[in-house]
């Protein structure tokens, strides 16, 4: 299951994505349904130019408490949301 993850920001950093990316964002999410997987789906959707879906999974994790520069910085670039009355987390 932690192999998923590393896969998906290997895949993530490259500049032509593998097909396979949003097939492992999407298992990695079903096996470990929490903001960190849900950032790699998010990322995964923004590299393949799926924005109203990347938009869906930041406002999901904007209902939760977890947060750091990386949500601040998506919020910004994706325009959703406020994340002003929320807690920041760390992201472990």
């Amino acid at each position: 299951e932690a192999v998923s993850g590393h896969i998906i920001n290997y895949w993530l950093a490259k500049q032509e994505p593998d097909t396979r990316l949003i097939e492992f964002a999407l298992q990695n999410h079903r096996l470990r349904p929490n903001s960190e997987s849900s950032l790699l789906l998010l990322k995964a959707y923004m590299k393949l130019g799926q924005k109203e879906l990347a938009q869906t999974i930041l406002k999901k994790i904007l209902q939760t408490p977890w947060r750091g520069p990386e949500i601040e910085r998506l919020v910004a670039e994706l325009g959703v949301g406020t994340t002003t009355e929320s807690v920041t987390a760390s992201s472990h």
